[in-house]
């Protein structure tokens, strides 16, 4: 079953300030936001779309609990397919959603509401084993990293170093001294790692970003295309429908359905219009004229006179 599309926010979710749509988010998917920014991530909209359309994503490969854009990126690329999936015609600005700014994130979770309201049937649904199926810890929610413990529960900074400190007089009182090489002279491999490793993941977010694009612009480009070929359609159906108007009127005079149902006026005016008519000839080559009427976009096929007989080429 393919998706209700809406185009614009309409009234309906631009009255919703940014306290309602968390709270709506918090109550429906069972989650802890805190903010609009936190729905960079995208999770939100993949499991929002999983209690919408079941089946529609692979909820499994929806990367919760992770603060990486190109992490970010993947699970736009999963609501973006979903969407290919549904005929959701909705472009994804996903360059400016993972930057997790404000605006950006809340003009697309109004048009999400409205989109919401829009196909929910009302069926049931458990946020919290979904996410439990898909893999998620317990301890992550929604994207965002599981709640901090309190102070309380951590040991004083003074208990936490006498420890060490002592642990450290007792080795040194029952162990020989080692030499251990300076701290900026051990793991080069590991230090030269971390440059490494961010250009790979650069490099992998630029791919991503990339095919995410090239994925929004061949839609963009289908849609356009199947608006053009229902304006093409609609524009025939009417002009053929016109000509078929215009036939009827001609041969309603003619209608002893049409006499016997018609008024006193119409009677004369019908005999007025058979009146322009001495002969069956006449009237078809009225006919005729109104079939063969040509309008912008629509003229006669033009035959060539060495062709026999127009016969169209087998395939």
């Amino acid at each position: 079953m393919a998706a209700v599309n809406v185009y614009s926010t309409g009234q309906t979710t631009e009255n919703l300030s940014r306290r309602d749509f968390i709270d709506w988010i918090n109550s429906s998917l069972d989650m802890p936001l805190k903010k609009i920014e936190d729905l960079a991530s995208g999770t939100v909209y993949c499991q929002f779309m999983d209690m919408l359309f079941p089946g529609c994503l692979p909820m499994k490969r929806v990367k919760f609990g992770t603060t990486l854009e190109h992490e970010f990126i993947t699970n736009y690329k999963i609501l973006q397919n979903s969407f290919v999936k549904m005929g959701v015609d909705k472009n994804i600005p996903v360059e400016r959603l993972i930057k997790a700014r404000f605006q950006d994130n809340f003009e697309f979770v109004q048009w999400f509401k409205k989109f919401f309201d829009a196909n929910y049937s009302g069926n049931d649904y458990d946020p919290v084993e979904a996410r439990k199926q898909a893999g998620q810890k317990p301890t992550k929610q929604n994207g965002m990293a599981g709640p901090r413990k309190v102070m309380s529960e951590r040991k004083p900074p003074a208990a936490a170093a006498a420890k060490p400190t002592a642990t450290k007089s007792a080795t040194t009182a029952t162990k020989p001294a080692t030499t251990r090489a300076p701290l900026g002279a051990r793991g080069p491999a590991a230090a030269r790692s971390s440059p490494s490793a961010g250009s790979a993941k650069s490099a992998k977010n630029n791919e991503e970003m990339l095919e995410l694009r090239r994925d929004n612009e061949q839609q963009l480009i289908t849609i356009q295309e199947m608006q053009d070929s229902i304006k093409n359609l609609e524009q025939e159906r009417d002009f053929y429908y016109n000509k078929l108007r215009e036939v009827e009127i001609i041969c309603e005079p003619f209608d002893e359905s049409a006499q016997t149902e018609a008024t006193p006026e119409q009677l004369a005016d019908f005999k007025m219009e058979r009146e322009r008519f001495p002969d069956i000839a006449s009237l078809a080559i009225d006919i005729k004229s109104k079939l063969y009427a040509e309008e912008e976009g629509f003229t006669q096929p033009i035959y060539d006179e060495n062709e026999d007989d127009a016969v169209p080429e087998e395939f």
